[in-house]
């Protein structure tokens, strides 16, 4: 339509424009509250087993920051909280590791050639 933006104008929408749509899943993106550039991501719970011992519930939650450059768009977060199954708070776990994740998006918008790409940088130290 008329007020159709190009690939590269919707890339370079400043992170204070972006709308916090339902997420599949039982996940949630939602802006901290008095930012323009902060968002928090509850990640769908999972479900993990063994045999002959409870399942455990584990649901990380998220805090990121959004940076819009003239070339990426890049997501950065070293907050990463593990919520879930009581036994995840009675250990513990959220002591026991650093997380930090960069995630760059990139676009390419050449001759009708639309194409976003994503690359990403997950560093876990365990203690």
């Amino acid at each position: 339509g008329r007020n159709a933006k190009s690939l590269d104008e919707y890339m370079q929408l400043p992170a204070s424009q972006y709308a916090c749509v339902p997420m599949p899943l039982n996940s949630s993106l939602d802006r901290i509250r008095g930012t323009t550039d902060q968002f928090r991501l509850c990640v769908p719970p999972m479900q993990l087993k063994s045999p002959g011992v409870p399942g455990v519930e584990v649901r990380p939650v998220v805090m990121a920051r959004v940076t819009v450059e003239p070339d990426q768009v890049v997501i950065f977060s070293d907050s990463c909280i593990l919520k879930g199954s009581k036994i995840i708070e009675d250990i513990g776990i959220n002591d026991f590791f650093d997380f930090t994740i960069n995630i760059y998006l990139t676009w390419k918008n050449e001759m009708g050639d639309r194409l976003i790409t994503a690359r990403a940088e997950i560093d876990v130290d365990l203690d």
